[in-house]
């Protein structure tokens, strides 16, 4: 069974393996492996992780994989905290995601629009490459939107690599639609991440 849940300090070894093995089988080829892990010591580490996990602008969610726990809806802890975490309990994290607030007004494309100021960045959607195709990027996909519209935004964003038509795929799936474009830089190789946005 697959329950969706807040991340919690538990969870940041976890979610730092899963980010750092799905960032290099997605871009690990295009990008010179001394870059390629440079830029993975400056995202993923377990420090950052957790300085995340405690910062009030963003929300990260985990998916469980646990042959015993029920299937939930998202369930409410503390991200300080080590309550409630079941990643023990028969499984592990194997998807994660993160709401960002306040990188709306920095991002061209989003910020010109009229709904700038009640838009949200859904900022990661990871999952296990083991687990693709079970619907677990949806699902967590689904709470992250369902958090932001609680807390009264009307759209959300997110950048994707332009190279990455698996991931493009599910996004025009779940409703998004190409706004504009941006530069993502790895080290020196400057890559271009296209823009998306939908309406919650």
């Amino acid at each position: 069974m697959i329950e969706i849940r807040k991340a919690t300090m538990a969870d940041a070894a976890d979610i730092v393996r899963i980010g750092r093995h799905v960032f290099t089988t997605t871009f690990g080829h295009s990008v010179p492996d001394n870059e390629l892990s440079a830029y993975l010591d400056s995202a993923y580490t377990e420090p950052l992780i957790a300085a995340e996990l405690k910062d009030p602008s963003k929300d990260v969610i985990v998916a469980i994989h646990s042959g015993d726990a029920q299937s939930t809806s998202l369930v409410s802890t503390d991200a300080g905290s080590d309550k409630g975490n079941t990643a023990s309990a028969g499984g592990g994290v194997v998807a994660f995601a993160q709401l960002t607030r306040g990188t709306s007004a920095e991002e061209p494309c989003v910020a010109s629009l009229a709904q700038a100021e009640s838009s949200v960045e859904l900022q990661r959607l990871y999952v296990d490459n083991s687990y693709h195709g079970k619907g677990i990027g949806s699902r967590l996909a689904g709470t992250i939107e369902d958090i932001a519209r609680q807390e009264g935004f009307t759209h959300m964003w997110l950048g994707v690599w332009e190279e990455n038509s698996a991931a493009a795929r599910v996004y025009a799936k779940l409703g998004y639609s190409p706004i504009g474009f941006h530069d993502f830089a790895v080290g020196s190789i400057v890559q271009r991440d296209d823009i998306l946005m939908k309406q919650l």
